[in-house]
């Protein structure tokens, strides 16, 4: 993300409720932390969480599924590999669509390779002390863009066939909302968009 963009986080000082924080010089259309929280607030606490609470139980029974178990004891070697592939990318799906990962079958493990080096950026350690670190980042922002492109592309005009919520291109109405209320916002461009839903999507 860069300065430009960071420094409307930084310059917010509104606060995340609909009514500013006494004092707050920040003007509406500026309000980032307020116009972020009331997006997932709809999507994650709202009348949002039921239609995916279904997608999330319907994306993890076909992602069991996948793996044909029988009635007779399976046991896997690791349980966090199990987790990861399965009902991790069932987490994804629900909510970021099958766009993203379809578009980029490495972005899983890429994300979990990242997941465990994250901290050395929260170090702000140099690029030379980190390479691999600063590598995975700069290719999951890339797979996200792809994914912001071609959902934009296709959005203009699009027939939605599914429920109200749901949304083929951006996983569900919470993403596709989000991302244009962010765009809105001053200095704000598709790569802070990328920068903020790979936040999300590591969280």
């Amino acid at each position: 993300m860069s300065r430009r963009a960071a420094n409307v986080y930084h310059k917010d000082t509104s606060g995340p409720r609909k009514k500013s924080n006494p004092g707050s010089i920040t003007k509406a259309h500026d309000r980032i932390y307020f116009k972020t929280h009331e997006t997932l607030l709809e999507g994650l606490l709202g009348k949002g969480l039921p239609p995916m609470t279904d997608r999330l139980t319907n994306e993890l029974k076909n992602s069991i599924a996948s793996l044909q178990i029988s009635h007779e004891w399976t046991e896997f070697p690791d349980l966090e590999k199990f987790y990861q592939d399965y009902v991790g990318a069932a987490v994804v799906k629900t909510i970021f669509g099958n766009v993203l990962l379809s578009q980029n079958p490495d972005f899983l493990p890429y994300l979990w390779e990242f997941d465990s080096v994250v901290m050395r950026l929260a170090q702000r350690l140099p690029i030379f002390c980190a390479p691999r670190t600063y590598w995975l980042r700069y290719r999951l922002l890339q797979c996200i863009k792809k994914w912001h492109t071609y959902a934009r592309i296709h959005s203009d005009g699009y027939e939605r066939v599914h429920s109200e919520d749901s949304d083929p291109l951006w996983g569900c109405r919470m993403i596709r909302d989000r991302f244009a209320r962010l765009r809105d916002i001053n200095n704000q461009d598709y790569d802070s968009l990328a920068s903020t839903d790979l936040a999300f999507i590591w969280s």
